[in-house]
């Protein structure tokens, strides 16, 4: 729970942003300078800002180029490989340009441009490819190996690649599961997400298991559930202790339904919220329509719970098609505290 603009966002988040904000370039980006310090090449992730991971074989990796210094654009004229056997360049367009890792090794990537003054310029980068040895599955809402879901929806699965040593391995495109059954998910190869496969659920419940083509030893599951078998609810994270919230303050709370006492993970369902103790609070839900990243996969079912005074905040979340269509009625409370000025 955390109060409205008080939110501290990871580190990693931060330094997005900021770079968003300079209109450098939009989103997380990793960066790393050319061999001859002329062009300063970026390409989307999602967590550490490293550069130079490998890529997986068989994955792909978009690039984007700027001028060194002063970050303005550049119209790319020509990009090649030396060892288009270990990584190919598969076309460039505007200042964007896509690598593909085709085998296990290194190659120089070289690019020429036009500058926005006519001149030209060239820089070289070193890139690596690698087959990664590992993939890790995590619920987005859940520990375990079993994560529900809802039937007929996107739904953007965690995922990390790596070597056998840590080394992260990146790239899109690449799938390293196989599923029983088949028509249990439909992956989408469109989405460029490098943290998460985005997969369509099937329109009927039921269990897919997700093996590793890395590792055949491990799976998990996909558990695919309808909105009419919610029969419960819970403020998340789950601790023993009330959620505390400030008077005063707006603050969001995520109120999570569960199917068996199991938390569902991205809960894009129906729902209504009221107070029961308005002298105390208000409460509201709020539909949070973010980009689907890795700190914000989970922003569903949020409410604004804004205190009035100091006391327990009592309120009811209903799922309206919860309980086969009838509505689950969940009775949830966080605590108000006021802060006392000095």
């Amino acid at each position: 729970m955390f109060p409205m603009m008080q939110i501290e966002l990871p580190s990693v988040v931060r330094v997005c942003l900021t770079v968003f904000a300079l209109g450098v370039v939009a989103g997380c980006q990793s960066s790393l300078t050319g061999n001859e310090g002329n062009l300063t090449f970026y390409y989307p992730t999602d967590d550490q800002l490293d550069f130079n991971k490998p890529i997986a074989i068989g994955a792909k990796l978009d690039l984007t180029v700027f001028t060194t210094g002063a970050h303005a654009k550049v119209e790319l004229t020509a990009v090649t490989s030396d060892k288009p056997q270990i990584l190919d360049s598969k076309g460039f367009l505007g200042n964007a340009f896509t690598l593909e890792g085709k085998s296990d090794g290194s190659a120089a990537i070289s690019v020429k441009a036009k500058k926005a003054d006519g001149t030209t310029t060239q820089d070289t980068i070193n890139m690596l490819a690698r087959k990664p040895e590992v993939i890790d599955i995590a619920h987005s809402c859940s520990a375990g190996p079993v994560g529900y879901y809802l039937t007929d929806k996107t739904i953007f699965l965690p995922y990390d690649l790596h070597m056998k040593n840590s080394q992260s391995v990146i790239g899109y495109g690449y799938h390293a599961l196989t599923m029983v059954p088949k028509d249990g998910l439909a992956w989408d190869q469109i989405h460029k997400a490098q943290w998460a496969y985005v997969y369509k659920t099937a329109k009927l419940p039921g269990d897919v298991t997700l093996t590793s083509v890395l590792e055949p030893t491990r799976s998990w599951t996909v558990r695919l559930v309808d909105e009419g078998m919610i029969d419960g609810g819970t403020l998340t994270p789950v601790t023993n202790k009330t959620l505390d919230v400030l008077a005063n303050v707006p603050a969001f709370v995520l109120a999570r339904p569960t199917i068996g006492g199991q938390l569902l993970c991205q809960p894009d369902v129906t729902y209504s919220a009221v107070s029961k103790t308005p002298e105390v609070c208000t409460v509201a839900p709020t539909a949070a329509k973010l980009q689907a990243t890795k700190e914000l996969v989970e922003s569903r079912s949020w409410l604004t719970v804004t205190g009035k005074t100091s006391g327990v905040c009592e309120f009811e979340v209903t799922w309206t098609k919860g309980n086969k269509g009838q509505g689950v009625k969940v009775p949830l409370k966080v605590n108000v505290l006021k802060v006392l000025k000095p």
